[in-house]
């Protein structure tokens, strides 16, 4: 009896769905006109935000050099990664993890982030190198 199968004897048990709800009547699941018009501009929306970014743009290269130079002088200052996520706090409000500000610097978070913390980092570090000035 080489290659036959052998009957199952074990009985599963039906799968239906046990969540107490009742089934949901047909005319509920049928498409509604105005959901329609909802998804559509949704994926209008969603295609704007999702073109790609040029990797050669001025912003692209801009944003690289910010982040070079931020982690240069960052370090001439002293700086580590935790203390400028601390120093945050006072500036902008809330603290940044060490994470967050290794993630900039090796151009790790998307452009839009790093955009914004960009000009988050730029207005510290102009604090941060005034503060040494008097310092040193």
């Amino acid at each position: 009896m080489a290659g036959s199968l052998t009957p199952c004897l074990y009985k599963f048990p039906d799968h239906t769905l046990s969540h107490g709800f009742p089934p949901l009547h047909q005319p509920l699941l049928a498409e509604d006109p105005t959901a329609s018009e909802f998804k559509q501009e949704l994926r209008r929306k969603s295609k704007l935000v999702e073109e790609p970014i040029d990797m050669d743009s001025p912003e692209i290269r801009e944003l690289e050099q910010f982040a070079n130079e931020f982690k240069v002088r960052r370090i001439k200052l002293g700086y580590t990664q935790t203390n400028v996520g601390e120093a945050l706090a006072a500036v902008h409000g809330s603290e940044f993890s060490q994470t967050t500000i290794c993630r900039f610097e090796n151009l790790q978070l998307s452009f839009k982030n790093a955009c914004k913390l960009k000009a988050i980092l730029s207005k510290w570090l102009e604090e941060a190198e005034q503060v040494g000035v008097f310092v040193q």
